[in-house]
C-alpha cells in the first residue's frame, strides 16, 4: 500500500525500492499523440514569410553607366556611415532626430538611382523603386 513520508507526498513502496518505473499507459500515449497533433496543427507562424527577391536586372552595356552607378552607390554607403556616426551621439540624436531620418531616406533614394542608372532595363528597375520616386520618374512631361 501507499504510505506517507514526512513531506506528505504519497510514495509507492515498490518504486522506492528501486523497481523500474512503469511507462505510460496506452490511453495516455493516445492522449499525448492527440494533443501533440492538435498543438502542431493549430500553431501558425507569427509572421508571413518575406516575398521572394526578384532576380537581379542585367547590368548596362554602357561602361560609363555602370561606373556612375558604382559611384552613386559609394556615395550612398559614405552617407550611411556618416549618419551612423552622428546617430551614435545621443545629444545630437535627441536634438535633431527627425532631421537624422533624412540621411536614411536620401541613402535609399541614392540606392534607387544607382540601380536605375546601372541596368540596361531601366523600365523594370523603375518598377522596383519606392512609389513616390517612381511617380516622379514616370510622370508625363509638361512640355509635350
Amino acid at each position: 500500500m501507499m504510505e506517507l513520508t514526512p513531506r506528505s507526498f504519497p510514495v509507492d513502496p515498490e518504486r522506492a525500492a528501486g523497481s523500474p518505473r512503469p511507462g505510460p499507459s496506452e490511453a495516455q500515449k493516445t492522449a499525448d499523440a492527440a494533443f501533440a497533433a492538435a498543438r502542431g496543427a493549430a500553431r501558425k507562424p507569427l509572421f508571413r514569410p518575406p516575398p521572394p527577391k526578384p532576380a537581379p536586372l542585367p547590368a548596362s552595356d554602357d561602361v560609363l553607366d555602370v561606373r556612375l552607378a558604382e559611384e552613386i552607390d559609394y556615395i550612398r554607403r559614405m552617407l550611411d556611415a556618416m549618419g551612423e556616426r552622428l546617430a551614435a551621439d545621443p545629444i545630437l540624436l535627441q536634438r535633431h532626430g527627425q532631421a537624422m531620418q533624412g540621411f536614411d531616406l536620401i541613402a535609399q533614394m541614392l540606392g534607387h538611382v544607382a540601380s536605375v542608372v546601372g541596368t540596361c532595363n531601366r523600365d523594370a528597375a523603375i518598377e522596383r523603386i519606392m512609389p513616390d520616386m517612381r511617380a516622379r520618374l514616370t510622370r508625363k512631361s509638361l512640355f509635350g
